[in-house]
């Protein structure tokens, strides 16, 4: 650092070398300019979504908040008497929507008006954070990355360790929910896959879910590709639950599991972490949090090649390359 010609050329070198992290940099200080420039001025809640070609009280501010924002023009005029929500009106909302990860539909809803009306200050506090989260982002992997963006329901895999790189692969994946089942942040070697894994059902799901339908209906598991097994694997049944089953799953004695297969709650394919939390992957369209806390991913629309064939049963497939799970603030 002595010998540096500046600051900055001193600091350079210790910052992340990730793109997004520049990015973000350049928009904290905008934010924070904005910040200061800001003028409250709430934009009017509504209960039920306003769609395009109704009447909303605030187009007026609406149109000025989305101007300040960035989402339309300033030259766009603001209407003074009409309360019409229609034209550019809409696909400022729709360009603000996309930007902070809403359904672009254009539809002037609670949780979008929310999100009009949040203060600078708080977005500015989240871009701080996201530079924080950025740093906790390893640059020396041994094998190329796959990195999943919590909060952005994003995974990005690479295909060389060249930081700044674009990546080969994007999806979309499911995360858990925040605070009850939500996604731990890890940075781990991901040694290998399993094929048509079983889901060995946790306690307290069990306890809480599969339990009370098995006493309603006896014959759940048959009906839904379950076993009852005990916890070295042997297979107690498959069929209708005995009364004499039953005790014994409530007493922990006995486990749940589901068999492999396309409705298995863990999809085709498991990746396993040696010494944390399973992690798994799942096919599911909807951008939506879920109930369990692991990342499931989407179906790419062009799926990778793995050289091995997909059997009966679980098969292994060594997977040398780190991959970190990053929450970054949105």
């Amino acid at each position: 650092m002595v010998g540096a010609q500046s600051v900055k050329d001193a600091v350079d070198p210790i910052e992340p070398p990730y793109p997004g992290y520049q990015r973000t940099l350049v928009a904290l200080q905008k934010y924070m300019q904005m910040a200061k420039e800001e003028v409250p001025d709430p934009l009017p809640q509504v209960k039920k979504p306003i769609a395009p070609g109704q009447e909303y009280q605030g187009t007026g501010k609406l149109i000025r908040r989305l101007q300040f924002l960035g989402d339309l023009p300033a030259s766009q005029p603001v209407p003074e008497n009409s309360q019409s929500y229609s034209g550019d009106a809409v696909e400022g909302v729709k360009r603000f929507q996309m930007r902070h990860g809403l359904e672009a539909s254009g539809k002037l809803g609670p949780q979008t008006i929310t999100e009009l009306n949040r203060p600078m200050s708080e977005r500015v506090e989240a871009l701080r954070l996201t530079l924080e989260r950025w740093r906790w982002i390893p640059d020396n992997f041994t094998q190329p990355p796959i990195l999943v963006n919590i909060p952005e329901f994003v995974l990005r895999a690479f295909d060389s360790l060249e930081a700044p790189g674009r990546p080969s692969l994007m999806m979309r994946v499911v995360v858990g929910r925040a605070l009850r089942t939500q996604t731990p942040v890890l940075e781990q070697d991901m040694k290998y896959l399993i094929f048509w894994p079983y889901w060995n059902v946790p306690p307290s799901i069990l306890r809480a879910e599969i339990i009370p339908k098995i006493t309603k209906d006896p014959a759940y598991i048959q009906k839904n590709n379950f076993d009852v097994a005990t916890h070295s694997g042997q297979v107690v049944t498959d069929g209708v639950v005995s009364e004499e089953v039953l005790a014994q799953l409530r007493t922990g004695q006995l486990m749940v599991r589901q068999k492999p297969g396309p409705k298995n709650a863990l999809g085709l394919i498991k990746f396993i972490f040696p010494g944390t939390a399973n992690r798994r992957a799942r096919t599911l369209d909807p951008i939506l949090p879920a109930d369990r806390s692991s990342p499931r991913t989407a179906a790419p629309a062009s799926p990778p090649t793995l050289s091995c064939s997909e059997t009966a049963g679980a098969a292994r497939l060594p997977f040398p390359g780190r991959q970190s799970y990053s929450g970054r603030p949105s």
